[in-house]
């Protein structure tokens, strides 16, 4: 179960849709059309898993070691497919994990900015060059700071796992709150001042209040979870 609470933080770490959408938007020709986008993407992604998964249940079945969680496990490792897709993972981790960090980025950017001094004083093309040199100098210096963190501390996982966790907060939690504030909530309000007793209204309310708890809930035990595996493992 620890393993499992490690595992859910990372996820919702690396591939929460807020961060990743946010980029995406503003790369796209058109970014009314980000969200619908966006859901293609995702039954197009969980269509394939599924069938993947179902493919290798199949074939799997009968063997002596079940199926493997990790579908690279059931591959041969002396056999070319295996090596393909090794090589189209990491090549698709080294695209996508850094979409989540640029909002991040460019927040530590734009505060940076009013620490160093201002580039007012110089010509056009000398501001937009020392900009540009020290944007680089920021985003190296994250990088190295981080790939320093993930070398030499045993327990990155477990720290990357427990800030996971609180991602939770805002992929689970806030969307029913929002959603219960926005429009559950002054539907109620309509309805009791109307009389209208609609049971959509109060259906609506209350998968709102369901989820938030469910996301309150699940918020609670995993960050507490993780957080116990990680104190365990710095106390050993």
């Amino acid at each position: 179960m620890p393993g499992f609470a490690e595992f859910v933080g990372i996820a919702c770490f690396s591939f929460g849709l807020q961060t990743i959408l946010l980029s995406v938007r503003d790369g796209m020709q058109q970014p009314s059309r980000a969200p619908s986008a966006v859901a293609y993407a995702l039954v197009a992604v969980v269509s394939f898993y599924s069938v993947v998964g179902l493919v290798f249940s199949e074939l799997f079945e009968k063997a002596p070691n079940g199926v493997e969680q990790m579908i690279i496990q059931n591959l041969p490792v002396d056999q070319p497919i295996a090596t393909l897709v090794i090589a189209c993972s990491a090549a698709v981790a080294a695209l996508s994990m850094p979409l989540p960090m640029f909002p991040l980025v460019e927040l530590l950017y734009m505060y940076a900015i009013y620490l160093l001094p201002s580039t007012q004083s110089l010509s056009g093309g000398r501001s937009a060059a020392l900009a540009a040199q020290r944007t680089v100098i920021l985003r190296l210096l994250i990088l190295l700071v981080t790939s320093s963190t993930a070398c030499f501390f045993q327990g990155f996982a477990s720290v990357a796992g427990f800030l996971g966790c609180l991602t939770i907060i805002s992929s689970q939690l806030l969307p029913p709150l929002i959603h219960l504030r926005l429009c559950s909530w002054p539907a109620m309000s309509s309805a009791q001042h109307s009389k209208d007793r609609s049971f959509l209204v109060y259906w609506r309310l209350s998968v709102d209040i369901g989820f938030a708890l469910l996301g309150g809930a699940s918020f609670v035990y995993f960050t507490w979870l993780t957080g116990r595996q990680l104190a365990l493992g710095t106390g050993s």
